[in-house]
């Protein structure tokens, strides 16, 4: 897995473990915010639980079974993405990035990178996005990058133990709309 995608302003970085706590501190200071939508914020508790996490992500993408990327903006880390769950052709995509980092589009160019990068190419075809039907920015990112809208599943996801809907889009990556994807131009300041 190359060390790293992108261009000078955003760079996605293959996890390592020197990573864990800057990825805890993160999590920490954004938990509030990344529980509006995720589970697992909660069970992060300190730097061995991203340690954890890192060991996952590298042994995942050993197997060839996921690929996961700090995001880097401007040099700082700024969130995670990752495709995972990958099996005949098809992964499942996830992102976030931290609450002082949202509208910069970070999180769609990130996603564009990804999809663009030959390992992910070489391993997949399809990519699913299943997001928080109420979760109108991380929707926006998905259609951003050609993304198409397949249902909404009631009940679908979990938030803090509850049923959530979830909005499901896919791309192939064979098609026209994963052709159109380019690497994102370094923004201007």
């Amino acid at each position: 897995m190359p060390d790293n995608l992108g261009n000078r302003r955003l760079r996605l970085g293959a996890f390592d473990f020197a990573q864990a706590p800057a990825l805890y501190r993160l999590v920490a200071a954004n938990r509030a915010y990344l529980r509006r939508w995720l589970d697992w914020p909660g069970s992060v508790r300190g730097e061995r639980d991203s340690e954890a996490f890192i060991a996952r992500c590298i042994a995942d993408a050993a197997r060839g079974e996921a690929l996961h990327y700090c995001i880097y903006y401007d040099g700082r880390l700024a969130g995670v993405i990752g495709l995972r769950d990958i099996a005949r052709r098809r992964g499942i995509v996830g992102y976030w990035v931290a609450e002082a980092m949202r509208g910069k589009g970070i999180a769609t160019d990130a996603l564009k990178i990804l999809l663009s990068a030959p390992r992910c190419r070489a391993l997949v075809d399809t990519v699913v996005s299943a997001t928080a039907a109420d979760n109108t920015a991380s929707r926006a990112v998905a259609e951003k990058c050609g993304f198409r809208y397949v249902e909404t599943l009631p009940g679908g996801g979990g938030d803090k133990g509850k049923p959530r809907d979830m909005a499901v889009y896919e791309i192939d990556l064979r098609g026209n709309a994963a052709d159109s994807l380019s690497r994102p131009k370094p923004r201007s300041r």
